[in-house]
This record gives C-alpha cells, structure tokens and sequence, in this order.
C-alpha cells in the first residue's frame, strides 16, 4: 500500500469522532450514514483492498468502465465506526488528498448514482466529454469555492447532509453541512488539533 499519514494518535482519534459524529438522523427520521470517495488512480492498490477488506462499496464509473478501469477509478463505501475498512481509512488513505467524506441517509447504491452521474461532463463548444474529477479533494475545495459563490452548494450536494474534504494534509478539513428544512449551506474550517472535536462538527 503505497499511501499513508502522518498523522498522530491524537488526531485519528479526533478523525474518527469527526467520522461518526453526527445528529443521527435527517429531517425525515431516516438514519444517517457516513460514505467516503476514494479515487483509485492516485493509489491503484485501493481496489484490491476493498476486495480483501470485504468493505461495501460501488464503483462510480459504469459498465464496461467499472472492469476495464477498475484500479483507477473512484469508488463509493460506508465506513462504520471500528471496522477494518474504517482503521485502514484512518491509518493509510485520509490526508493523501484522494477523498472525501459524505453523510447522508441515501442508500450506497443510490448515492453511488447521484455521484456517476456528475464524471462525464460535455467540454464546453464540444460534443466531447471529459471526467470531471470532483472526488479529487484539490478539484472539489475550489469547486465548492465557485459554488458558494453562486450559492449552488446545496444543488451540488443533492440529499448528503454533510461533505466534509481535506484540506493539505488533513489536519484540516472544510465543513459543509446543509439544512434540510431551508436548503442554507453553513460552511466552516474544522481542525483535527481542536480539543473540542465534537463541537465542530455537531
């Protein structure tokens, strides 16, 4: 496994409060979960992991992608609190800016939809199409940066309550959470080095 991080005993432990904390429900009294993106082609040993970790997950691309390109291409999966598939989250892929975090009470295959529905992009003045690498951390922070600009953050979130994307390395990440009654986006800086984890994620 080529990724890794650098990150201390104290801040995975403060990640993964960050991970499962939520308010526990959405608006409908459905329960909600916590999903990461991965993206394959910045680490091509992710998709042989997800088979010998037995995680759940659905691969975003479609078809006869999903095979031909299955080592590069992002991946959708629920991280529970104190599986293996959630350790190895924490200890190897976060802060390599190849993810991000989505809570939502969609089922995985129905958010996997929601996501493979925004790669392919036609280019502008062109019939052609081209992978929007959303999934990318680097790609997304800018994008939601031009969203909230046009205050377009909840379209793009569809029904995830929360996205949360590295920042750097990880030791920060931006908040975007959406209220589910006014479609309003509060977005914040949340730090892995803040004493008071849970406060800046409830």
């Amino acid at each position: 496994m080529k990724s890794s991080n650098k990150l201390t005993k104290q801040q995975k432990k403060a990640l993964e409060t960050m991970l499962f904390t939520t308010d526990g429900k959405d608006d409908e009294q459905l329960p909600l979960q916590t999903f990461v993106v991965v993206d394959a082609a910045k680490d091509e040993s992710i998709s042989y992991y997800l088979e010998g970790l037995d995680a759940e997950y659905v691969c975003l691309f479609r078809k006869d992608e999903a095979e031909r390109l299955a080592s590069v291409a992002p991946y959708l999966l629920i991280l529970k609190q104190g599986t293996k598939v959630t350790q190895w989250f924490i200890d190897k892929l976060y802060g390599n800016s190849l993810s991000f975090i989505v809570q939502s009470s969609d089922p995985i295959n129905s958010l996997a939809a929601y996501f493979a529905d925004m790669i392919k992009t036609r280019l502008p003045d062109s019939k052609e199409q081209a992978y929007f690498r959303f999934y990318d951390p680097l790609v997304l922070n800018s994008y939601l940066e031009a969203l909230a600009e046009e205050e377009a953050v909840s379209e793009f979130m569809g029904n995830a309550k929360r996205f949360l994307v590295e920042v750097g390395n990880g030791l920060e990440m931006n908040q975007y959470v959406k209220d589910e009654n006014t479609e309003e986006i509060a977005m914040d800086v949340i730090s892995l080095d803040n004493q008071d984890v849970e406060a800046q994620v409830a």
